[in-house]
């Protein structure tokens, strides 16, 4: 992609008889996700606020004896949602009332997995310790730097050919770098998986017999200001 336009000063760093080329382009790396982050958690009622957080703190300890045991590192387990609401009556004629009838309290933690063949049985674990909530599973990468600077070095050889393109088709010459900018994002390709809303026991089984990463793919887009010059 090219664009005409000059940002303001831009024009202040080009040399006469030089015209400014912006470029933009992309370059993409893929790899194997190697981690797998979860977010899993419990929910407990109680007739007041005090006795779901009682209820709620001991199921939640029972979840984090599990992680404990399965020798998941402290940094890779946190309290991602702790809170405590109000539970409505049901309203005539549908939707809810101002009643209260009692009170529900969650509490949610955030799993890093760099085992991915034992994720399915940790989760097995973790629900038949109590949890009722999995709100979604993840497959990442450990370590992005490797992948990110294949996907930059495609992307400024992508943006010099393009350059080299517009410059020959102009009659000229690519004779410099004047500006270098970039944006990252992460496309699945299919290869993300992602699970939502609460699971039984039953359907996660079901749906997650086995953990496969296939392949995911990082894109940087990079924009680059060339200055052309007549040959």
């Amino acid at each position: 992609m090219v664009a005409a336009a000059t940002p303001v000063g831009a024009q202040e760093r080009l040399q006469p008889g030089e015209v400014l080329l912006e470029v933009s382009a992309e370059g993409s790396a893929r790899a194997t996700p190697d981690v797998l982050t979860v977010s899993i958690g419990v929910q407990n009622d109680g007739k007041t606020a005090a006795e779901a957080m009682a209820a709620n703190a001991r199921q939640a300890n029972l979840l984090v004896a599990v992680v404990r045991s399965a020798g998941i590192a402290a940094k890779d387990a946190k309290t991602v949602d702790l809170r405590v609401e109000p539970r409505f009556a049901p309203a005539e004629g549908g939707g809810v009332s101002d009643a209260i009838i009692g009170y529900r309290s969650t509490n949610k933690l955030e799993l890093i997995l760099r085992n991915l063949s034992r994720a399915p049985d940790l989760i097995d674990a973790l629900f038949k310790a109590g949890a009722t909530d999995l709100d979604k599973i993840k497959l990442d990468f450990a370590d992005r730097r490797e992948l990110e600077g294949r996907a930059r070095a495609n992307a400024v050889a992508q943006a010099k050919l393009q350059a080299e393109q517009y410059a020959a088709a102009l009659g000229q010459k690519v004779v410099r770098i004047v500006r270098v900018s970039e944006r990252s994002a992460y496309g699945g390709g299919g290869s993300g998986m992602y699970l939502t809303g609460t699971q039984t026991l039953e359907n996660l089984i079901s749906t997650l017999p086995q953990v496969i990463p296939g392949e995911q793919a990082l894109t940087v887009t990079v924009w680059i200001d060339f200055a052309i010059a007549p040959k």
